[in-house]
């Protein structure tokens, strides 16, 4: 929720010269009432001269100004919180204003909130009152993300997004006066570094199937693996998306991150993973994205297969370099990823020329033709 100070003209009557514009709130989106109506602006009863004349009608706008910014800010926390500033700053805890904050944003990035909650509340600092919020527990959170991606159960993008939620909502607290002093100034943010690709190659992928884990992640990893599903549609997955028909199967649902229908071929041996037809979810009890992360390396651990920086997603990277080195088509790699930019779906190409070269650089004939 926004809350903008706006101001509209004002007709003169008469030859005394009165404040020509009056002040309002103008709420974006509109603020839902009791009973369901929208309310788009609020009249504050405060006037401005739009052209002041002189010092004192200067004076009076400042002073009006002042006024109509604090009733802003109050509102908005009003808003936020559903009580008044003075109250909120007493009681609100870091989380609770999180979660606040969290329920203004489209629900995909509520939904990335919420993860960034989650971990506010692990490293144990979502029970901290707003006053009380300082530098430390700031710093605090920036090391526990930068520990997660360290040990591979955060990847670099996500540790970022989060650390840029968590920023986000401290800039929300400042405007509002929930905090005392604005302390995105006081720490960096993460900074995204190299956007590597981790994949399995054909070899690694087959090794990886034929070495036996006692996890849930073996499943939805090959799953994955083969259709290219990120780990937000493997869960959502249900039987009635799977549809069997003459000329194969195909997974017809409504895709999670962007919240749009898909109709997805898959080939025989994907079908074939997911066992006999059921009813309900088609992976009844998936593991968490962070424990999937966590099992997905052990499981390469125990092949022997060497991939620093592998998460499940990187399934999802196998399964777009595996159909790139295979068709060798990219407008059909980014159809099968659903990427609406074909410079996201040409980072692969890139991936697998530098393998490519790497594989050139490595290869040793020793046929002593020498210069011959």
């Amino acid at each position: 929720m926004k809350i903008h100070l706006r101001a509209r003209p004002l007709k003169q009557a008469g030859k005394d010269r009165k404040p020509d514009q009056s002040l309002f709130l103008d709420y974006s989106p509109p603020l839902i009432l009791p009973g369901g109506k929208k309310k788009r602006w609020q009249s504050l009863g405060l006037y401005l001269y739009s052209k002041p004349r002189n010092p004192h009608e200067r004076q009076h706008n400042r002073e009006v100004k002042d006024l109509a910014e604090k009733i802003r800010r109050d509102k908005e926390t009003e808003v936020l919180y559903g009580r008044f500033s003075a109250q909120a700053s007493q009681k609100a805890l870091l989380v609770d204003f999180l979660r606040k904050e969290a329920a203004t944003r489209k629900p995909q990035t509520e939904r990335q909130w919420s993860y960034m909650i989650n971990h506010i509340e692990l490293c144990g600092i979502g029970g901290i009152p707003l006053k009380d919020l300082d530098i430390h527990a700031c710093v605090h959170f920036r090391n526990y993300l930068l520990k997660l991606k360290r040990k591979g159960k955060l990847s670099d993008n996500t540790s970022c997004n989060y650390m840029r939620y968590f920023r986000t909502g401290l800039r929300a607290a400042f405007r509002t006066e929930l905090v005392k002093e604005n302390l995105v100034d006081r720490f960096d943010p993460l900074s995204p570094g190299k956007t590597d690709r981790v994949f399995l190659t054909m070899q690694e992928l087959r090794l990886l199937a034929r070495t036996p884990i006692r996890s849930k992640v073996r499943k939805i990893g090959l799953f994955s693996a083969m259709t290219g599903l990120r780990y937000s549609d493997i869960k959502a997955l249900k039987w009635e998306h799977v549809r069997d028909e003459e000329d194969g199967c195909y997974l017809v649902y409504r895709q999670v991150k962007k919240s749009k229908p898909v109709r997805k071929p898959i080939n025989r041996e994907a079908r074939e993973l997911l066992g006999e037809r059921g009813r309900g979810p088609v992976f009844p009890e998936i593991i968490c994205p962070s424990s999937a992360n966590e099992a997905s390396q052990k499981w390469l651990q125990r092949a022997g297969i060497e991939k620093p920086g592998f998460t499940f997603h990187s399934f999802r990277h196998t399964f777009a370099t595996s159909m790139l080195a295979v068709t060798g088509n990219i407008k059909a790699v980014q159809e099968a990823l659903d990427h609406d930019d074909i410079r996201t779906t040409q980072i692969y190409a890139k991936v697998l020329q530098e393998t490519v070269r790497k594989a050139v650089d490595e290869m040793q004939f020793d046929l002593g033709a020498g210069s011959a």
